[in-house]
């Protein structure tokens, strides 16, 4: 005779409750530990963007910056050698001023005049050379000729090689002018970036 057949343990639903209800259990705390780490990458994303737009607005005011804070205008070129920029000289016109000028005639050549002034940088802080029109004039005060000169073209050699108009320094200007059969009986000095 043959052997009856054993029965066969039919697996434990329990196993299955377990295992279901550990998943419960699992899921809030997966969900807590995402919710932590998107807290801090939108921590550490909102702090990187603080430094970016800090960057931007200090690459943005980088000349008003290093015309304040003197010390900081080496850091502000080296950070623009990296990035293709510079940091320019201010151009308050405002502050520059002719402190004293005078026009008069050469001796011995009769078209040529020449000009001397003297013109001082009033700001606290190096600014760029500006450009300087010099308009004669004659006894109705009305323009006979106006030229702009760049700063290469009115400063002395020394002066031009320093780049820039010294905080509350002045400096002296002369040219010779050849106006040719024009005979100005007054000028003006204008200031002006362009």
């Amino acid at each position: 005779p043959e052997a009856p057949l054993a029965p066969v343990a039919a697996p434990e639903p329990a196993a299955t409750v377990d295992a279901a209800s550990e998943n419960a259990v699992d899921a809030p705390e997966k969900a807590a530990r995402s919710g932590h780490m998107l807290t801090i990458v939108i921590a550490l994303a909102s702090v990187l963007g603080l430094i970016l737009l800090a960057g931007q607005l200090v690459m943005l005011n980088r000349t008003r910056i290093a015309a304040e804070i003197p010390e900081a205008r080496p850091t502000l070129e080296a950070a623009c050698r990296t990035f293709g920029c510079q940091v320019g000289w201010p151009t308050d016109i405002a502050l520059i001023r002719t402190e004293w000028s005078e026009l008069a005639q050469v001796p011995e050549h009769p078209n040529l005049i020449q000009l001397s002034a003297t013109a001082k940088n009033h700001a606290q802080y190096g600014q760029s050379y500006p450009m300087l029109e010099v308009s004669l004039k004659d006894a109705d005060d009305q323009v006979l000729i106006r030229k702009v000169f760049t700063p290469k073209e009115y400063l002395k050699k020394d002066d031009f090689k320093l780049e820039h108009f010294n905080a509350n320094s002045e400096v002296k200007i002369t040219m010779r002018l050849d106006a040719g059969k024009i005979r100005p009986m007054g000028y003006s000095l204008y200031w002006f970036y362009p």
